[in-house]
């Protein structure tokens, strides 16, 4: 990935980390990518990662979005040693509650945690 597609999309997280405007599609848009075979796989905004394996087409929204966080998760603990704390999960359904390791703030969803993270805790 160029280095002003990278600096743009850490940009853009920034953007909605701090407006805390939750956009859902527009943010998960921001971490994935068509590659040049037209196939579609999620990025990692800090270093450019692609994922090797594309993005199943034709998914719902649910499962869409939570293959995006359950890649982009293992990637940030095994490349960037970024572990973002699962809150436990009380009595709702619902998408899990994660804890920010540097400050405590918690939100529903491990994409909000952690642009939080990136917007927050990570250095220009």
């Amino acid at each position: 990935m160029d280095r002003h597609v990278q600096m743009y999309i850490i940009r853009k997280i920034r953007e909605y980390a701090r407006s805390g405007i939750k956009m859902k599609d527009s943010i998960y848009d921001l971490f994935v990518l068509r590659d040049d075979d037209g196939s579609l796989r999620v990025i990692c905004p800090l270093c450019g990662w692609k994922s090797k394996s594309p993005l199943p087409t034709f998914c719902d929204r649910f499962e869409w979005f939570s293959r995006i966080s359950s890649v982009l998760a293992r990637h940030m603990i095994s490349k960037h040693k970024i572990r973002l704390k699962k809150m436990p999960f009380p009595f709702c359904m619902g998408e899990a509650t994660y804890r920010c390791p540097v400050c405590g703030y918690t939100d529903e969803g491990y994409l909000w945690v952690l642009m939080h993270y990136i917007a927050e805790h990570l250095k220009p």
